[in-house]
C-alpha cells in the first residue's frame, strides 16, 4: 500500500469512529478530525531549495515546486461533483526540465506567440515545463515495485550533461478529443541535442527493453498549450539551457498532478572535458 492510501486509509476509519460517536450531526468536527489525520491539507508542506510549496503537485527543473491548492478540501464530502476531473489512470514517464529562468523564459515567448496568433489557450506554467524522453508506462493502481523496478533502471544510466536548443513552434496533429468535441491538438516547441538519443537508448536499455525506436522516429518538444487550431511549424529565435538530470515522474493523469519520484544527475561535462 502506497503512503498516501494508508493515510487516507486511516483517516476514512477516524472518520466512522468519529460519525458513530457524535452521531452524524456534528460535520464540521468531523472533517477537522478527519483532517488532522491525514499528511495533507494546509498543514502540509515541502520544501524544494528554499521555496515553501502546498502538497498539490509540481513539476520544474531541480528547482521542483508544486502548484497552490487546498488539499483539505477533498476531504469534505457534502456532495460529488459529476463534472469534476476524474483520474483516468496512473502514469510513469521520465524527462528533462529547463531551468527556472529560461523556463519563464519559455513562457514569455509562448504568450507572445499565442498574442500574435490570436489563440485564446491556457499555457503551461512554467513549473510544469518539461521535454518527455520515455513513456514508462500506465496503471490502474501504481505500485511501489513499479517504481523500484524504473529506480533500478535509472541507476544504469550513465550520461554526461548536454545542451538543448529550443527552435519553433508547432502543432501535433494527433486525434484526441477534448470535452467540448473539438480537437485537443497540442501546440509544442521543437527541442534539438545531441544527447536526446542517446539519453533514451540508456533509458530503454536500463528497462531491459531489446528494442529501440529509429532516431528518426523520435521528436523531443516541449508542450505550451492545447487548442483545436492546427498550426504550422513557424521558427523563433533559439533559447538553449543544459540538460543536467532525468525526472522520474508519476503523472495522475485526468487531474494534472505530477510527482517526482526520483531523480538521475548526469555527469558533468566540464569535469570530464577538464580530465581529457
Amino acid at each position: 500500500m502506497i503512503k498516501a492510501d494508508a493515510a487516507e486509509w486511516a483517516a476514512e476509519n477516524n472518520f466512522a469512529a468519529h460519525s458513530a460517536r457524535h452521531g452524524g450531526s456534528d460535520r464540521s468536527a468531523i472533517n477537522r478530525e478527519r483532517d488532522s489525520a491525514l499528511p495533507c491539507g494546509d498543514r502540509l508542506k515541502r520544501n524544494f531549495h528554499g521555496l515553501e510549496c502546498s502538497s498539490f503537485v509540481l513539476l520544474n527543473t531541480r528547482h521542483m515546486a508544486t502548484m497552490g491548492g487546498d488539499m483539505s478540501r477533498q476531504y469534505s464530502f457534502d456532495y460529488i461533483d459529476k463534472d469534476a476531473p476524474q483520474k483516468q489512470c496512473d502514469r510513469l514517464f521520465c524527462c528533462i526540465v529547463p531551468d527556472p529562468i529560461t523556463a519563464m523564459l519559455i513562457e514569455q515567448r509562448a504568450r507572445s506567440f499565442h498574442r500574435n496568433q490570436g489563440l485564446a489557450r491556457v499555457i503551461q506554467s512554467p513549473v510544469r515545463q518539461h521535454i518527455s524522453i520515455w513513456h514508462i508506462g500506465d496503471y490502474g493502481h501504481l505500485r511501489e515495485m513499479d517504481i523500484e523496478a524504473s529506480r533500478q533502471a535509472f541507476a544504469r544510466i550513465f550520461m554526461r550533461e548536454f545542451d538543448v536548443t529550443l527552435n519553433g513552434f508547432e502543432s501535433f496533429n494527433n486525434r484526441r478529443i477534448s470535452r467540448d468535441g473539438r480537437p485537443h491538438r497540442p501546440l509544442v516547441v521543437k527541442a534539438e541535442g545531441e544527447g536526446f538519443y542517446e539519453l533514451s537508448m540508456q533509458v530503454c536499455h536500463g528497462l531491459g527493453l531489446k528494442s529501440v525506436p529509429k532516431q528518426e522516429y523520435f521528436k523531443p518538444h516541449l508542450t505550451v498549450s492545447y487548442g483545436p487550431e492546427l498550426i504550422e511549424y513557424q521558427q523563433m529565435p533559439p533559447i538553449s539551457f543544459r540538460a543536467h538530470e532525468l525526472l522520474l515522474i508519476h503523472s495522475e493523469v485526468g487531474l494534472s498532478r505530477y510527482h517526482v519520484l526520483h531523480r538521475r544527475p548526469f555527469l558533468v561535462r566540464d569535469l570530464i572535458d577538464n580530465k581529457q
